[in-house]
C-alpha cells in the first residue's frame, strides 16, 4: 500500500497500490512501459471426435490476434502427431490430446486454445468382396 501519491526515496521505482486499491506505476527516471492485450478467443476444432488408426485428418485452428506464429502441439505423441498446419495422423489406439498457441507479437499477449480431445478407434472391418460366378 502507498502511503502518500509519492515514490517512497528508499525506492527507485515500482509498482503499488493506492488509497482506492489502484494499482499504480511510479519511477525517479524516465521509462518506456508497454502494455499487451489479450488475443481474441483462440479455438481449435476437428471434423469428428474419432480417428481411425493410420489416418490423417485435418485440424482447425481459429481466432487469436496480432501476427504471432500458430503451433499446434499434441500431448500425447504416442498416441497422435500433428502438424503446425493442422495435420493429425492417428498413431496408436487411445485418446489423442491436442492444444494450440498463437505466440503474442508487439501489441498481444500468447493465446492458448481449448484442448481438442479425438479417440483413435481401429478401421471397421473391410466387408469382404464378392465374384459372382455366373452358373449354367
Amino acid at each position: 500500500m502507498l502511503p502518500s501519491g509519492s515514490l517512497p526515496e528508499e525506492y527507485s521505482d515500482g509498482y503499488f497500490t493506492n488509497s482506492a486499491q489502484e494499482v499504480v506505476i511510479l519511477t525517479r527516471h524516465l521509462s518506456y512501459i508497454g502494455l499487451k492485450s489479450d488475443q481474441a478467443l483462440l479455438t481449435l476444432a476437428a471434423p469428428t471426435s474419432k480417428i481411425h488408426l493410420g489416418s490423417v485428418t485435418q485440424l482447425k485452428l481459429e481466432g487469436g490476434s496480432g501476427s504471432g506464429l500458430a503451433e499446434l502441439t499434441s500431448l500425447t505423441p504416442g498416441i497422435c502427431q500433428v502438424t503446425d498446419a493442422g495435420s493429425l495422423t492417428a498413431l496408436a489406439l487411445g485418446s489423442c490430446s491436442v492444444v494450440g498457441l498463437r505466440l503474442g507479437d508487439g501489441l498481444y499477449l500468447n493465446a492458448t486454445s481449448n484442448y481438442l480431445e479425438s479417440m483413435v478407434v481401429a478401421k471397421p472391418p473391410s466387408a469382404p468382396v464378392s465374384n459372382p460366378m455366373l452358373i449354367k
